[in-house]
């Protein structure tokens, strides 16, 4: 596969980016159950500054949002209003993330060959780690972005008593995008009747590998109100 310096003008498989923003941010306790996609970080939302990192991305070809069926409309707005024009659909998720992230594959368009699946509550990705992550699974088919886990971690019994120290040294920290071939993740879905917490578990059940890519720590889920707090203070927002 040719390097970046080479330019995306080369003959390359098609990507569609599935933004994942159904949760129903139960954790986030925000006032008339908004979803944290519609919080605001440095003058933007969550789900504008995602989707936009993607759709200036030179690989990425189309973008899918699954979201709730009643944030669709003002994502639409958001989408319309700051131009993201790669943005092919917005479709009602699920009641689990594999439910919504099925719902968006199948609208992709028949051109595409791989999908970046990413959580809509990621957005500060960036343009070099989403391009990593995508050259990766260009060359083995199953890539994802993670962080290596710098932590001392401990196994603990179920009354919080430390059982023994785990090696850090093959502990990863997965994050997302996860990046797929089209084919292989529709084929395993099919095939999954687990429920999982991501994408990467649906691969590995059909036993084949998903390489890592290192990317940022800053790469962080907006989950809590921990998160946006660090991440208001990371960027100087009150």
């Amino acid at each position: 596969m040719p390097n970046k310096s080479d330019g995306v003008s080369y003959t390359r498989p098609k990507v569609c980016a599935i933004i994942a923003a159904a949760g129903r941010s139960s954790r986030m306790k925000l006032a008339d159950g908004m979803s944290k996609q519609f919080i605001e970080i440095s003058g933007k939302t969550v789900i504008e500054k995602t989707v936009k990192v993607f759709n200036s991305c030179d690989y990425i070809d189309e973008i899918i949002i699954a979201a709730r069926q009643e944030d669709i409309e003002n994502i639409w707005t958001i989408v319309k209003n700051c131009g993201l024009y790669k943005v092919k659909n917005i479709i009602s998720g699920g009641g689990t993330r594999q439910e919504s992230v099925f719902n968006a594959v199948r609208t992709v368009s028949d051109y595409i060959g791989f999908i970046a699946i990413h959580d809509g509550a990621r957005c500060f990705t960036s343009h070099e780690d989403i391009e990593k992550v995508i050259l990766k699974a260009f060359e083995t088919s199953a890539a994802a972005a993670g962080t290596k886990v710098t932590d001392t971690i401990k196994l603990a019994d179920s009354e919080n008593n430390i059982i023994r120290t785990v090696d850090r040294d093959f502990l990863w920290a997965v994050q997302t995008p996860q990046v797929f071939a089209k084919d292989l993740y529709i084929s395993a879905l099919n095939a999954c009747k687990n429920s999982v917490t991501d994408d990467c578990a649906i691969i590995e059940i059909t036993g084949h590998p998903v390489s890592i890519v290192e990317c940022s720590k800053y790469n962080i889920k907006i989950t809590d109100m921990q998160d946006l707090i660090f991440l208001k203070n990371l960027t100087g927002v009150e």
